[in-house]
């Protein structure tokens, strides 16, 4: 069973959900230390889900690509979780002269699934290196299905 403790939610939820046994997510942009700093998967608790995105989330492509698109507040929000993840990840900040493939994608993974987390998921947009949403919030699809957002 996993609780969904993502977000704004009140301090008491996530020792609530670890006494009755619960796994909560760990997005490693979202789990910082006091100092801002991100916290490292080995820190996670055992009782956790750790992935880098939900549906409601840019796949992580699509994330790089918003990046260094040019410097507009989504673009600068982009560097920053990207820069969050490569902290998570022990690697050096992104920047556009850097590969996704090569340069980051395969070191934020093997952070990721060495986490202390009892499981690791991904969505399929992320494990393919895709930059489709299937989800975007607020809004309503006109045709059905996954299979509508991946095309080659």
């Amino acid at each position: 069973m996993i609780g969904e403790d993502l977000g704004t939610v009140p301090d008491y939820v996530r020792p609530s959900l670890q006494s009755l046994g619960i796994a909560g997510f760990k997005i490693p942009y979202w789990e910082n230390d006091p100092n801002n700093r991100s916290i490292s998967g080995t820190e996670y608790e055992r009782l956790s889900v750790a992935t880098f995105a939900t549906h409601d989330h840019k796949p992580l492509r699509a994330l790089w690509e918003e990046a260094w698109k040019n410097s507009t507040n989504f673009a600068a929000q982009a560097r920053f979780d990207l820069a969050k993840i490569a902290e998570f990840a022990g690697i050096s900040v992104p920047n556009e002269n850097l590969n996704f493939e090569k340069d980051f994608y395969p070191f934020i993974f093997d952070a990721l699934f060495r986490s202390e987390s009892w499981i690791a998921i991904v969505m399929i947009t992320d494990l393919l290196g895709r930059k489709e949403r299937f989800n975007v919030p607020g809004t309503a699809a006109k045709s059905g299905g996954f299979d509508a957002c991946i095309r080659p």
